[in-house]
């Protein structure tokens, strides 16, 4: 079994579209609210939130079946890392603009792995990238199926 597949059967594609709407919606109201707040608490919330999206981002990584996405979504989260570096050695006005910039880049990827994620297939990969007669989802093992109970002989199928 591989990675996905673990990751699939508890985290699917329902739930791993809550989860980055979680993360996204929380990191907006603490970038929001981190003006209001001591400095040491503004940059603690925006570490939270940054690993919260590179989290995201590497899960997106190893759910998705589009050969290109696992790069881009690696370089984003990439690119949200250095942002909250350089966000931490920075002071005043600078500190605030590069702030409201990394929240914006960190919101951005979020919002990309949200509308990427489609509920409707079994693995939450987009219904285009899904190569016909490939097998996604969980796969049903025949020899279980086949020694379990025999259906009643009264019902039509």
């Amino acid at each position: 079994m591989t990675l996905a597949t673990y990751i699939n059967a508890y985290l699917t594609p329902v739930r791993r579209q809550a989860l980055y709407q979680v993360i996204g919606v929380v990191g907006v109201v603490l970038t929001a609210v981190s003006p209001a707040m001591s400095l040491p608490v503004a940059r603690l919330t925006q570490i939270v939130f940054a690993a919260g999206t590179i989290a995201s981002l590497i899960l997106a990584a190893v759910m998705t079946k589009a050969p290109q996405w696992p790069a881009i979504y690696s370089g984003l989260a990439a690119l949200v890392a250095a942002l909250v570096g350089a966000s931490l050695l920075t002071s005043g006005a600078a500190d605030v603009a590069l702030r409201l910039v990394q929240a914006a880049i960190t919101v951005a990827p979020l919002i990309v792995i949200l509308a990427r994620t489609d509920t409707s297939t079994p693995d939450g990969s987009p219904a285009h990238e899904i190569i016909p007669g490939e097998i996604v989802g969980p796969v049903v093992d025949t020899i279980t199926s086949a020694t379990s109970a025999p259906a009643d002989p009264g019902s039509v199928t």
